[in-house]
């Protein structure tokens, strides 16, 4: 069991860094984002999300998301952060917004908009 658990930590803090590496990569920002040895909040946070059933995908996909809407608005961009994006709450409307613009698209294609 303790061996079991560990793969499956050590899967979560590659899956982490990996979602932490887009981030700093698409927003140019400069976080710590220790992963390894004492995981910073970020990671502790984007961990959490991948606990809860998240994929990378997901994660990437909302970075990229909300980083296309508030990078051009200076009062929103500064909310493009892991504290932001990874809270549970803020998390969870995050992925339903993305969710309600992919029906919409959807609908609007085949309305052959």
């Amino acid at each position: 069991l303790a061996l079991e658990l560990g793969e499956r930590n050590g899967h979560l803090i590659e899956q982490a860094a990996e979602v932490l590496a887009f981030f700093l990569k698409t927003t140019g920002a400069r976080y710590p984002v220790r992963v390894r040895s004492k995981p910073s909040a970020s990671a502790e946070l984007v961990m959490a999300r991948l606990r809860d059933g998240a994929t990378v995908g997901e994660l990437r996909g909302l970075i990229a998301f909300k980083w296309d809407r508030w990078r051009g608005n200076a009062d929103k961009a500064v909310y493009v952060r892991p504290s932001t994006l990874f809270r549970k709450r803020n998390f969870e409307e995050y992925r339903a917004e993305i969710s309600a613009e992919v029906a919409r698209d959807r609908d609007d294609e085949r309305a052959g908009r």
